[in-house]
C-alpha cells in the first residue's frame, strides 16, 4: 500500500480487530477515518442567502413605491 506521501487511511469493517503487537505504524499510517474537516457551504446555502436578499430588496422597492404613491394622493 502507498500513500504517495501523504496520510495513509486504513478503514475497517464493524467487526474487524486490529492487533498491534507484530506491526509498525508510523506517523504516516492512521487507523481509521480522517478527523471532521471545515464546513463549506453548499449551494442550497447560498441559495437560501440569495433568496433572503432577494426578498429583503422586493420588500424595499415596494416600500419606496407605496411611500411615493401616498405623497402622490396627499
Amino acid at each position: 500500500m502507498s500513500s504517495n506521501g501523504t496520510t495513509a487511511v486504513v478503514n475497517l469493517g464493524p467487526n474487524a480487530t486490529v492487533v498491534r503487537n507484530f506491526a509498525t505504524v508510523t506517523g504516516t499510517v492512521q487507523l481509521g477515518a480522517l478527523p471532521n474537516l471545515a464546513a463549506i457551504p453548499t449551494l442550497s446555502e447560498y441559495g437560501l442567502m440569495l433568496l433572503s436578499l432577494l426578498i429583503g430588496m422586493a420588500m424595499f422597492w415596494k416600500r419606496r413605491d407605496i411611500e411615493a404613491h401616498a405623497r402622490r394622493i396627499s
